[in-house]
């Protein structure tokens, strides 16, 4: 158990310090599009575990990637 916590501890650290280096190199709005993708790779992942999600999460989880991608890609028209 030990080395299940250290080794989560180094990977979530490897992780951290890989994403501030990004930041640095993407654009904001990049950067948002990019974090707005990662539940559809977690249920991406999680169904090829197994497991099962509904219509009704399916259907929430799509709204919550297009409202922000709404709000990042849509929002320019004024500018």
């Amino acid at each position: 158990m030990l080395v299940s916590l250290l080794g989560m501890g180094l990977a979530t650290a490897v992780i951290q310090i890989a994403m501030n280096w990004a930041q640095k190199t993407v654009p904001a709005t990049r950067a948002t599009v990019i974090y707005a993708m990662e539940p559809v790779w977690a249920g991406l992942l999680g169904a090829l575990a197994g497991e099962q999600l509904g219509l009704m999460a399916i259907s929430g989880a799509a709204l919550i990637v297009a409202s922000v991608l709404i709000s990042q890609l849509g929002g320019r028209q004024g500018h």
